[in-house]
């Protein structure tokens, strides 16, 4: 993750602006593999993403691997 001129940050060529539910275009209009994440909206369109999204994705990354859970039996 780093820092963009025009939005507010990258991953790799990817670039990334968030706002609220009525944050529009106009600020990533110009640039390619740009989208909004947007707060307030339960479904993606085009290149627009719920901000909802980006934390099922990090929940997802912390997830132990199968044999890591530990049975307790009582």
């Amino acid at each position: 993750v780093i820092s963009s001129a025009v939005a507010d940050f990258k991953i790799d060529q990817y670039t990334f602006e968030v706002g609220g539910k009525s944050k529009s275009q106009d600020q990533i209009k110009n640039t390619r593999d740009a989208f909004i994440a947007k707060d307030d909206i339960e479904y993606g369109y085009k290149n627009v993403i719920p901000l909802w999204a980006f934390g099922l994705t990090y929940w997802n990354l912390k997830l132990p691997a199968k044999n890591q859970y530990k049975v307790i039996k009582c």
